[in-house]
């Protein structure tokens, strides 16, 4: 995390950073992970990254915070996931 601190330092206008970090924050449960991942989505981070979360798609939070991210249409059949 500590790393990742750094990185979005060093390159503040990059989302990069800021989406894995907020990925990590949200598997810690944390709210200020889906704030993280709309910053690098409003900063032009692709959609399709949201698939990196599907592993937690059972959950409570990720139906709360991070499922309404993604767009109307199926992304993830169109992507054949």
């Amino acid at each position: 995390m500590e790393q990742l601190k750094k990185a979005i330092q060093q390159r503040p206008g990059a989302w990069d950073a800021i989406f894995w970090q907020g990925l990590l924050l949200v598997e810690q449960k944390k709210p200020e992970g889906a704030e993280a991942i709309q910053q690098a989505l409003k900063m032009g981070m692709p959609v399709c990254l949201l698939t990196t979360a599907k592993h937690l798609e059972k959950t409570e939070f990720y139906q709360r915070s991070i499922q309404p991210l993604l767009p109307t249409n199926n992304i993830e059949a169109s992507l054949n996931i």
